[in-house]
């Protein structure tokens, strides 16, 4: 069941505003015949999906051969997923729906524990967090949140100014000082992203404190701010970098959230 070469179409896969990505998953499909759970011919990608005009978590098969898709409506709260203990030539998941009244089985094509460990605290932590919270829930935090959103949007006049600027981050004292404490830590995580002519030079590491002090990357943090204070470029930047995080709104502290989302979860 190991996945050798696996090509996986991007543009099968991508999100739109209404549909937001969650998870993807290497996997291939199984039925349950008989008692006996057995795998279905044919690699794909597992996806749960964010459907928030329907207000439903949807479960996606998609083929990488260009075959059917097939799709899966998750009702809230009756959901559990877990592995099934019994298969021991590889990882299968297992997802139960209503107490036993739909069974969705999956093969993982990768036999990496701790991605596998890592992927199933995700799932359940968006099946519980889904249980309790819709995606349009009526709760007092989605109140809040949208309280907030229309508040930004009253004040916004080509920006939203209750919102940080990224260059003032960029600038901030407490920033500088982190950077001067474990230089080498930060300079190691920056180095890849920066022009060859930059993380060639040996003899002279990079100052990161006058990276970010850099003009260049001040106007970048200019632009980058203006973007993500606008739906349509805000939403290419979070499906472009972002496409497992969940959304939270327009703006730079939106987009740190989701970047935190992302990372840590």
């Amino acid at each position: 069941m190991e996945a050798r070469g696996v090509t996986i179409p991007p543009a099968r896969v991508g999100h739109t505003a209404r549909n937001s990505l969650a998870v993807k998953i290497p996997a291939g499909r199984m039925v349950l015949q008989d008692g006996i759970v057995k795998p279905l011919l044919g690699r794909g990608l597992l996806c749960l999906m964010r459907d928030s005009l329907m207000d439903e978590l949807v479960l996606t098969w998609v083929p990488v051969d260009g075959g059917e898709e097939h799709r899966f409506t998750l009702p809230q709260g009756k959901v559990q997923v877990s592995w099934v203990e019994k298969c021991k030539s590889g990882r299968v998941l297992l997802f139960d729906v209503d107490e036993g009244k739909q069974l969705l089985f999956f093969w993982m094509q990768s036999r990496s524990t701790d991605l596998a460990e890592k992927m199933m605290r995700r799932l359940q932590y968006i099946l519980e967090r889904h249980r309790h919270y819709p995606v349009n829930a009526p709760n007092s935090q989605a109140i809040q949140m949208s309280t907030f959103r229309r508040i930004l949007e009253e004040v916004r006049e080509g920006a939203v100014t209750l919102d940080v600027d990224l260059e003032a981050l960029l600038a901030s004292s407490k920033l500088i000082e982190a950077l001067q404490e474990d230089p080498e830590f930060y300079r190691s995580r920056v180095v890849d992203y920066l022009p060859s002519s930059s993380a060639t030079v040996t003899d002279t590491p990079v100052d990161v404190v006058s990276l970010v002090q850099d003009s260049q990357v001040q106007w970048a943090a200019v632009i980058l701010s203006t973007m993500l204070r606008h739906q349509a470029t805000s939403t290419y930047l979070s499906s472009l970098f972002l496409d497992a995080a969940a959304p939270w709104g327009l703006g730079v502290v939106s987009f740190i959230m989701q970047i935190i989302q992302a990372f840590l979860e």
